[in-house]
């Protein structure tokens, strides 16, 4: 069973992890759509999310927060410009994940982009 298990580790220190799911993000939100494994996506959407719920309302304190996390200026600026105002009133869902090959485990293929 997987109680107490937040999050994949994906056979990776929690620093590498942390870049990882950062540059991912950064690259989202800068081309709106990325390509990577489903599992990636899923975590990706976990993170992601919450970020954008942030985003629809402008703050100084919001501000930063973001900038903490995602050590990107245009990806903050274009949260709080474009991605904010466009679900302003959507309550979540904010992103969607397509498989997009057939093959089964970790190297399983999908598509996610804003809806």
């Amino acid at each position: 069973m997987r109680h107490y298990f937040k999050f994949r580790k994906f056979n990776s220190k929690n620093s590498y992890r942390k870049s990882l799911f950062n540059n991912i993000c950064n690259s989202f939100i800068k081309y709106e759509f990325i390509n990577i494994s489903f599992y990636k996506a899923k975590e990706i959407r976990i993170f992601l999310e919450p970020l954008i719920n942030i985003s629809k309302n402008y703050s100084s304190h919001n501000f930063k927060f973001l900038f903490k996390k995602l050590n990107n200026i245009e990806s903050v600026f274009k949260l709080f410009k474009i991605l904010g105002p466009r679900y302003f009133y959507r309550n979540g869902g904010y992103l969607k994940i397509y498989k997009v090959s057939d093959k089964r485990g970790f190297f399983l293929k999908s598509f996610i982009f804003f809806s």
